[in-house]
């Protein structure tokens, strides 16, 4: 991957992601240690190998696409931003695993945000079937972790 702005926005995103799960996982470890319990394993591995799944397709496909969408781009670091707050905002409690109801619990950290993101990333490269093909695909994942059916 060149170190372009294509490149560049790639690079952040990953950063990001990485940090993202490294703080997760971190904090999930504390609630578990602290006597929460993880709701359901099988659909926080589901998502988390869609997510690292459709990391590595965005990578592949953006791979000598070009300059980005100045829009789209916009659209992204602006996502990222919101990321970045949400997650500053929770602290200690953020994380993608989903617990039981628990004082203080983060009720999914991901929703609507997750699918607007798989929606734009793409976008920046004029990946359109990865967009749509990526928010239709998560929207399953998204609809049974927000509604506690796990």
């Amino acid at each position: 991957m060149d170190l372009d702005a294509a490149g560049v926005a790639l690079a952040a995103l990953l950063l990001a992601r990485l940090a993202e799960f490294w703080i997760g996982r971190r904090n999930a470890e504390r609630r578990i240690a602290a006597g929460a319990v993880p709701r359901d394993d099988a659909l926080h591995v589901a998502t988390m190998l869609f997510q690292g799944g459709w990391l590595v397709a965005l990578v592949m496909l953006a791979e000598g696409r070009g300059a980005p969408d100045p829009f789209w781009l916009c659209a992204a670091v602006i996502l990222l931003a919101i990321r970045g707050w949400r997650l500053a905002a929770s602290r200690h409690l953020w994380t993608p695993r989903l617990f039981r109801e628990t004082p203080g619990d983060v009720r999914d950290p991901y929703g609507v945000p997750m699918i607007a993101e798989l929606l734009v990333w793409p976008m920046v490269f004029g990946l359109w079937p990865l967009a749509l093909g990526g928010a239709l695909l998560y929207a399953p994942l998204a609809w049974q972790r927000h509604s506690g059916s796990a």
